[in-house]
């Protein structure tokens, strides 16, 4: 499975890891991700010595339940050291054309390759289709672009935890294939994937730091579990 980190705060707990096949339950995923659910503030974890919320990242989806966590990849080879970050902007979003660049040309094929024709009907296997679905409420219900553009409702796509190892298996082929050929997405070279959940103290309704982290590392490890 691999080394795995552990860190938390009083609102976040993390888990680091390189292969999303040691999930083993049902995974929401965003093929459209929602940039709102990046870090805002430090959470005490550096990678290579940087920040972990300076680091480009990206919502992939979420899992589990009582809490839900969300599952964000980061990629370290689009940091910029030079820029001067504050409190407002942390320079850590991905350009929404490599993550759409990602999902049509190597996540989304890989989940269509191994769920076959019946059991992806259900699924939008383009990125620009997805993204037109989820910017329908805003177009209809507000009349100012800059409304429209803000006000984006969230699609998920449920993978179930026994396809994640051929999915994640076909989608690396895929990706270092791309990665090889220096395109886009040599932006994913190093990467890196994490989970977060926020407000896990007031739903635990633990009293101490140890209590709360012994009841984090149970609820991870049950949706890495075997």
């Amino acid at each position: 499975m691999g080394k795995r980190a552990w860190i938390s705060t009083v609102y976040i707990i993390l888990a680091l890891f390189t292969d999303l096949s040691v999930i083993k339950t049902v995974v929401a995923i965003s093929i459209v991700a929602n940039p709102m659910k990046n870090l805002k503030r430090s959470v005490h974890l550096i990678h290579n010595g940087i920040p972990l919320h300076w680091i480009p990242h990206f919502c992939l989806g979420q899992f589990g339940h009582h809490p839900i966590f969300d599952l964000f990849i980061f990629l370290p080879a689009l940091y910029n050291k030079w820029l001067k970050r504050w409190k407002n902007n942390l320079f850590n979003h991905v350009d929404k054309k490599l993550w759409q660049e990602f999902m049509d040309e190597c996540l989304l094929p890989a989940i269509r390759k191994v769920l076959g024709i019946n059991e992806s009907q259900v699924w939008d296997f383009a990125y620009v289709v997805s993204k037109a679905k989820s910017q329908a409420v805003g177009v209809e219900g507000n009349q100012h672009k800059s409304q429209k553009l803000s006000f984006n409702q969230q699609i998920t796509f449920d993978l179930d935890g026994d396809c994640m190892k051929a999915v994640w298996d076909e989608c690396n082929i895929r990706l270092r294939r791309a990665i090889r050929v220096d395109g886009r997405l040599k932006a994913f070279k190093g990467f890196q994937c994490f989970i977060n959940s926020k407000g896990y103290k007031h739903w635990t309704q633990v009293e101490g730091f140890s209590e709360l982290m012994s009841v984090c590392k149970e609820k991870v490890a049950s949706a890495f579990k075997e």
